[in-house]
């Protein structure tokens, strides 16, 4: 029987910690002969560990400009990368212990499994408990991609991961897979130990998961009542969270600690029945903020989103053309005919972030009006807070773009242009 081929999957962006976890991966690489790769989408400067990893293949990846977080899209470009029968994930900082990538060879190849996960161990002081420390065979609430393998069979069932996600799309992974037949599976031997990073970096993630629990609990409409089961602390914490809102708007109205008491007493029980936490403060504070990073993306998901890129003053085919090189790099767009001041604010609001404009070249149009008119619309895009760029054939047009090299599209040039705009911005 022919060896499974292997490959371990790492995404970064400006996190020098992955350092740790090669050094811990490229002995088990090595023995399996499987490859690591890393995505790496902090823009070369992570350079310095590439240089000293040079068994790594390490790819750069440049997002789509609007969007906060690339997950989903890094992790289906490194499994379709690696074209490998076997692919592991392990985040950047990830520690895992000598025999993870071993275990989890062994129970896709030979155990009779297609997709697993192992126990995450927290590293120091965390709100978090150790996932998924379960008996192997167990099937899991959750599976995070911070320690997780599958087959390639099993990523190509159900198209990879969901890129409509920021965060989450490993939850939504697990929940698709199941659906078609192929359960996610505990392996205890295939373990993590995870350093979730200090009070503000745990703040950020536990923000970022109650958005992801929002975005899933809005996309998968059919399993909303079986996703809530699974994960009732969610439901649970909304409630809590706005009856103490409401506690305290009737505690300073009424200008007496009442309302306090009945709060106080489901304080006190909850307390209790956590008492043997290590730190109850920050259970508190990440089920909190989870809460309402959810309810905060269910109410901002009512107004549905549109275009982030808008085309002013192109002609039919090369609008066209370039609204089909926008797609490709991630990044909708569309034409806007009437660029005033109402339309670009209305699509402001339901995600608008870049107005590409083309000065008119027909020989109708004055040179000077075709710039008045540029300029017009540069200025209201400014004044709304969106990006502007003009797409300007002569060479050194103020805002405007410059030469494309041979092996990129007017796309990629404009998404990398958006980039340094947002970056210099921050």
């Amino acid at each position: 029987m022919t060896a499974p081929t292997v490959a371990v999957v790492l995404l970064v962006k400006d996190e020098p910690a992955i350092s740790d976890s090669l050094a811990l991966l490229k002995p088990q690489c090595e023995a399996l002969d499987a490859k690591c790769i890393v995505i790496d989408a902090s823009e070369k400067r992570l350079d310095h560990i590439r240089s000293a990893n040079p068994w790594v293949e390490w790819v750069d990846y440049e997002k789509p400009f609007w969007r906060s977080s690339s997950i989903p899209h890094q992790r289906n470009v490194g499994v379709r990368i690696a074209d490998t029968d076997i692919v592991a994930f392990c985040d950047a900082g990830g520690l895992p212990t000598p025999n993870w990538l071993q275990a989890c060879v062994d129970a896709l190849s030979t155990g009779g499994y297609q997709y697993i996960c192992g126990p995450i161990e927290p590293k120091g002081v965390s709100p978090f408990g150790t996932f998924n420390d379960s008996p192997t065979g167990t099937v899991p609430d959750s599976a995070p991609t911070a320690n997780v393998a599958f087959t390639r069979s099993t990523f190509d069932g159900i198209d990879g991961f969901d890129e409509r996600f920021n965060y989450g799309s490993d939850i939504d992974f697990q929940q698709r897979s199941t659906a078609a037949g192929t359960p996610c599976i505990v392996v205890n031997d295939a373990r993590m130990v995870m350093p979730w990073g200090e009070s503000a970096i745990s703040t950020r993630r536990s923000w970022r998961w109650g958005r992801g629990a929002g975005r899933n609990f809005r996309f998968r409409s059919g399993a909303r009542i079986a996703y809530l089961r699974r994960h009732p602390m969610l439901l649970g914490w909304c409630v809590l969270t706005g009856y103490s809102l409401a506690t305290v708007i009737a505690t300073l109205a009424l200008l007496t600690p009442e309302p306090l008491i009945p709060w106080a007493v489901i304080a006190l029980l909850w307390i209790f029945k956590n008492r043997k936490a290590s730190r109850l403060d920050l259970v508190a504070r990440d089920h909190s903020v989870q809460a309402i990073a959810f309810m905060y993306e269910l109410l901002t998901g009512l107004l549905p989103r549109g275009a982030r890129v808008g085309l002013v003053g192109y002609e039919a085919s090369s609008a066209q053309r370039l609204l089909e090189e926008l797609e490709k790099v991630g990044n909708p767009a569309t034409s806007i005919k009437h660029p005033n001041i109402c339309v670009l604010a209305f699509m402001r609001l339901r995600g608008l972030r870049l107005v590409a404009i083309q000065p008119h070249t027909s020989a109708s149009a004055s040179a000077s009006a075709s710039e008045q008119t540029v300029r017009r619309t540069a200025r209201r895009a400014r004044r709304l807070g969106l990006l502007a760029v003009i797409d300007s054939e002569h060479p050194g047009h103020p805002n405007g773009m410059s030469e494309i090299s041979d092996h990129e599209t007017k796309a990629v040039l404009l998404n990398r242009q958006a980039l340094h705009a947002l970056r210099n911005k921050s």
